[in-house]
């Protein structure tokens, strides 16, 4: 029984239906909710579809907000296809055959009709009957269009969200790459300071508190905390066995020990203790399953000449220094000359400050008279 016919004034459940639109249409106004429940039913499903669409659009173009629950494909289809419109649909539990009670925009909800009818025992000989009629009428050309566009539409939605995911990632990375910038500006400053005051220390013989104040400052023990909560040896991926090269030098070998902030590198048949930022890892020459040690060394086989850094500030002439140390080791001398000049004497003894740290020097002093005195310091290696 249809509970939409009006008996009193004999009208059809499709004239009473379509009284109501009437009735909306005529009294509508800007900004009216209307809430329509399958527009356009109890006649031809064709010409009902056309009606309900006409009728949404009606009541859109006067200014309401339109919701409309339909099973028509064009109704769909007009989601689909027209601006300011959009398709929603509950999401359902397939395995369960329950709603879930979850609206999901932009999707098109599918009529289950024969799985429901599955779920409630309807007889089978009806079912299998009404599939048999459904798969020899296939789908109409409307509702394969409505498929293209669906999927259309699911393709730009997916494409949206990732250009969406893309620009916040950049825009992760640019964050994280400018405070990276903006740390390696501040530990810059701090080394700056730091050198400035090394450098005061290293003009003049200063009393062991002065040195004490500079290694207890500020910009001392901020460098220094960088060391305390990490392995400098894990962060840089060395460990024994690791294939390394020197910094500066091209020298290639394999690490063989590590303390906290040194390592001991096999470098052709010499063992060097080297600082970790004066190495990098690369990848291994080995081959097979060999377990020989293979290293190869690309050190210059020439005499390292004398070092000339006269007249360079302290922070210039030491790397200078520290590459052409670690290439005359690698070639087998047994001693290196460094000209710095008089001057003031802080390069002279900032050159030897640097030189007492090493493991590798046996000893420094002055030149002879005749080939310089004082302007020139002899650095004597150890045996390797």
């Amino acid at each position: 029984m249809d509970t939409s016919q009006d008996i009193q004034h004999d009208l059809s459940s499709f004239t009473a239906h379509a009284l109501s639109l009437k009735r909306i249409y005529e009294g509508v106004a800007p900004g009216d909710l209307v809430l329509l429940d399958e527009p356009g039913t109890g006649t031809d499903p064709q010409q009902g579809a056309a009606i309900a669409v006409s009728c949404i659009d009606a009541f859109r173009k006067k200014g309401a907000i339109v919701v409309v629950t339909s099973h028509s494909d064009l109704v769909k289809l007009y989601g689909l296809s027209t601006d300011g419109a959009e398709n929603a649909a509950t999401a359902f539990d397939d395995t369960g055959l329950k709603p879930l009670y979850r609206l999901q925009y932009g999707v098109i909800g599918q009529s289950r009709a024969f799985d429901i009818l599955r779920s409630i025992d309807f007889p089978s000989e009806i079912l299998r009957e009404a599939e048999g009629i459904a798969s020899r009428e296939g789908s109409s050309a409307l509702a394969r269009a409505m498929e293209d566009i669906s999927s259309t539409s699911s393709l730009k939605e997916q494409a949206r969200r990732d250009a969406e995911q893309a620009a916040r990632l950049r825009e992760q990375a640019q964050e994280i790459f400018q405070e990276m910038q903006r740390e390696k500006v501040s530990v810059s400053l701090r080394y700056q300071r730091l050198m400035e005051q090394v450098e005061e220390l290293a003009r003049r013989p200063q009393p062991r508190q002065k040195i004490e104040s500079v290694r207890s400052s500020d910009e001392a023990r901020e460098l220094e905390a960088v060391l305390e909560d990490v392995e400098p040896a894990r962060v840089l991926e060395v460990q024994p066995g690791s294939s390394v090269t020197l910094k500066g030098s091209g020298a290639r070998g394999r690490v063989m020990d590590i303390s906290r902030d040194q390592a001991e590198v096999l470098m052709g048949h010499k063992r060097l203790k080297v600082r970790l930022d004066q190495i990098e890892t690369v990848e291994s020459e080995d081959r097979g399953t060999s377990e020989r040690v293979r290293v190869r060394s690309e050190a210059a086989s020439g005499y390292v000449f004398p070092v000339k850094v006269v007249g360079m500030r302290v922070d210039e002439a030491l790397p200078i220094i520290e590459k052409a140390l670690d290439q005359a080791l690698l070639s087998g001398q047994r001693r290196i000359e460094i000209i710095h000049g008089a001057g003031t004497g802080r390069l002279k003894s900032a050159i030897r400050e640097y030189l007492k740290g090493l493991d590798v020097v046996k000893s420094f002093s002055d030149s002879p008279m005749e080939e310089g005195g004082g302007n020139k310091t002899i650095v004597m290696f150890e045996a390797g």
